[in-house]
């Protein structure tokens, strides 16, 4: 059970722009940080730190992920719809998404390589496309929301579904292990080579694979 939104918007491309882990190109995601990235949703969902995720605990995070959603969505329009039209068209995406490259810089106290920031804009351009549903040349509100997890597409409503998938010894509560389990499951499946690895291509062939379901 993944937590959505990669900071709610790992559409900008400013993560891609890091440096990647030792021993990982950049573009790929290995094991160890899926496995680390399950363990921390595990600690957000853990309110009370007893080492296990309640029914309640659940749905108190879906609350406040619905509020962050809605929060995300406002905040991107308010910042890059400079022309006040109601949506984001290609220059306001790639000056949004240009200042979190420029945060990325200031923040590392150094200018990121120019093959990192190649593929940032890659994936900035190739983020556009796919949010632009309609493929009228901008995104709308709603197209936002659905990044996002607001409005007509909510993670958050699938989050019991995902619970009671998970828990299973059926004893109404997770451990860190069960809720580790599906995730890592999932990697393995899109890990075709099992090298412990998921390249862009990888990723792309199951995100595919998913919109064909």
């Amino acid at each position: 059970m993944m937590i959505g939104g990669a900071g709610l918007l790992g559409l900008t491309a400013a993560a891609n722009a890091q440096a990647p882990p030792a021993g990982a190109a950049a573009g790929v995601t290995t094991r160890a940080q899926v496995e680390a990235q399950a363990a921390e949703n595990f600690r957000m969902l853990d309110a009370d730190g007893d080492g296990s995720v309640t029914k309640t605990e659940v749905e108190a995070f879906q609350t406040k992920m619905r509020a962050n959603a809605e929060q995300a969505r406002t905040q991107v329009m308010t910042e890059a719809d400079t022309d006040k039209s109601g949506s984001l068209d290609q220059k306001e995406w790639t000056a949004m998404n240009e200042k979190r490259l420029t945060e990325v810089e200031s923040q590392a106290g150094q200018p990121i390589p120019d093959d990192r920031r190649a593929a940032a804009k890659t994936q900035m351009d190739a983020a556009f496309a796919r949010l632009d549903a309609d493929g009228n040349g901008s995104i709308s509100s709603e197209e936002l929301g659905i990044a996002v997890g607001a409005g007509d597409n909510d993670p958050a409503a699938r989050m019991m579904d995902m619970f009671v998938e998970a828990d299973t010894n059926g004893d109404g509560s997770l451990t860190v292990e069960e809720l580790k389990a599906p995730t890592l499951a999932m990697f393995d499946k899109v890990d075709a080579n099992g090298d412990g690895q998921i390249t862009p291509d990888e990723g792309a062939k199951a995100q595919q694979e998913l919109r064909a379901q």
